[in-house]
């Protein structure tokens, strides 16, 4: 977003809120997740029910 003199945001030419959300998902929060102990241990835990 760009800042006018007025004090309100002005969308960036040829780019849309929701790329800027795909990117900062795809670049943070997303590879985050994935090393998350939170993740791993759901993946631990339908491992284990899938060897049963």
């Amino acid at each position: 977003l760009g800042f006018t003199g007025e004090g309100r945001h002005q969308p960036k030419p040829g780019r849309t809120q929701q790329y800027d959300i795909y990117t900062l998902m795809h670049r943070d929060s997303f590879p985050r997740f994935l090393n998350s102990s939170v993740y791993r241990d759901l993946l631990n835990s339908k491992r284990a029910c899938l060897d049963t």
